[in-house]
């Protein structure tokens, strides 16, 4: 699919200017670090706060869900993809619903406007994600600088995670990782968290128990010692992307939590571009250990659009 240069750029535009959110079948509401003396702040990308909560239909309360496969909703029998292979991104920072709707607002605004939320679903998200629909890590990761929402940790000490579980396969357990770069391009080894600071669940299960749906929990992530920032973002240095996700199969569902490190300081620094006019790069597919394409929770229009 081709996309004008002037369409790029709209669209970036409006993912650039979306509120630091994150969402999904469940939703990482707000983070703390150890070094922030208990402020929770509104710092996960792609999280909306005006999202609403209390039920589980995919419009409006998935809107803001990150996805981390492609497509973001597995293909049902009225989409052109069905019964063809789902893939998990290795890298990046996934996409929602919500950054979808922003790019084909702007690429089919006729057929957008007309279509109701089923016909989306089957049309627009269990298809292939184009590259600007993205979550854009560099940019919302400066627009949570610049507001000052950027949690602060230290090696040795814990990032603390919000979360709500929308519906059945939005339950822990959750596993993370670091990006010491601070663009989501990189991920590090996945972090072993205590079960004293998981979110209630079971990987066998694939992330689904019913008792936890339109309830919060707080994740507890640890930071190893010895662990390095690298990243600057104009004048804020030692910033890091860390990556959460669970194990549902029409998942996974979490989300990227930009950080800064501090009383560790970097010995070499790569500073981030943030005037790019182009998306990010499509991130690499990859092995996510289980399989993402079939036996999750229903995703038809009659499930999740009522």
């Amino acid at each position: 699919m081709y996309f004008s240069a002037s369409t790029v750029t709209a669209t970036l535009s409006i993912l650039a200017g979306l509120t630091p959110q994150v969402n999904a079948h469940c939703r990482f509401m707000g983070a703390s670090g150890d070094a922030d003396r208990g402020a929770l702040k509104t710092s996960c990308l792609g999280y909306d706060p005006s999202v609403p909560r209390g039920r589980a239909a995919q419009t409006p309360y998935q809107i803001d869900t990150v996805v981390f496969s492609d497509p973001i909703v597995p293909a049902t029998k009225w989409s052109k993809y069905w019964k063809k292979p789902r893939n998990w991104w290795s890298a990046g920072c996934g996409a929602t619903i919500q950054t979808l709707n922003a790019v084909y607002e702007v690429n089919d605004p006729f057929n957008f406007a007309k279509y109701k939320p089923a016909k989306k679903n089957y049309v627009y998200y269990q298809t292939l994600t184009p590259t600007d629909a993205m979550i854009q890590t560099v940019n919302m990761t400066q627009n949570i600088i610049d507001s000052g929402h950027l949690p602060k940790c230290t090696a040795n000490g814990w990032l603390k995670l919000l979360v709500y579980q929308i519906n059945d396969d939005g339950a822990g357990p959750f596993r993370c990782r670091i990006d010491p770069f601070g663009n989501g391009d990189l991920f590090g080894d996945w972090i072993n968290i205590p079960a004293g600071g998981q979110v209630p669940g079971c990987r066998p299960c694939h992330s689904v128990r019913k008792a936890g749906s339109y309830h919060s929990f707080t994740l507890t992530v640890p930071i190893p010692a010895g662990t390095i920032c690298n990243a600057k973002y104009g004048s804020t240095s030692n910033v890091c992307i860390m990556r959460c996700e669970n194990f549902a199969i029409n998942g996974p569902f979490g989300a990227c939590i930009p950080f800064q490190l501090q009383g560790a300081e970097a010995t070499t620094t790569v500073t981030v571009d943030v005037t790019q006019a182009t998306p990010a790069p499509a991130p690499s597919y990859g092995n996510p250990g289980y399989n993402v394409n079939s036996g999750g929770t229903d995703e038809s229009g009659e499930n999740y659009n009522n």
